[in-house]
């Protein structure tokens, strides 16, 4: 019996508290540019988390190994994805499947701010920019 406690109480601990982690960025985990900023707000092998804002575009690209879902957390832009376009804005979610071409227009006068939740773990080589033939 006390083996069984013993499991039920490391189990716990191992799945319930160590599994529960609050991360704090920093400066070293933000990328800018002069159209977008991106900072790590947490990841894993399993995930990478971002936070995300965009004063104009996003070009059209694709993940060939991961797949992306973006919350909207502020603005409007219309969101091209594969072949077909719609607008996206405030508490909207979208999933993105690896090997799809996506993009986004800003249309507010504000930035678009996002959440992206990527899975597995992002990597900048699995990003693959459009090519005009």
């Amino acid at each position: 019996m006390k083996a069984f406690i013993c499991f039920l109480v490391l189990f716990w601990y191992f799945n319930v508290v160590q599994a529960q982690q609050i991360y704090s960025p920093n400066n070293d985990s933000i990328e800018i540019t002069e159209n977008i900023i991106v900072q790590l707000l947490a990841e894993n092998d399993q995930s990478s988390n971002f936070m995300i804002w965009v004063r104009d575009t996003v070009a059209k690209h694709k993940h060939e190994y991961h797949s992306e879902t973006i919350v909207v957390l502020n603005g409007k832009a219309k969101m091209y994805f594969n072949d077909d376009e719609f607008i996206i804005a405030e508490k909207d979610v979208v999933f993105i499947p690896k090997n799809t071409w996506h993009a986004v227009k800003v249309i507010s006068d504000e930035p678009l701010q996002v959440m992206s939740i990527q899975a597995p773990r992002f990597n900048k080589r699995d990003r693959v920019f459009f090519k005009e033939e």
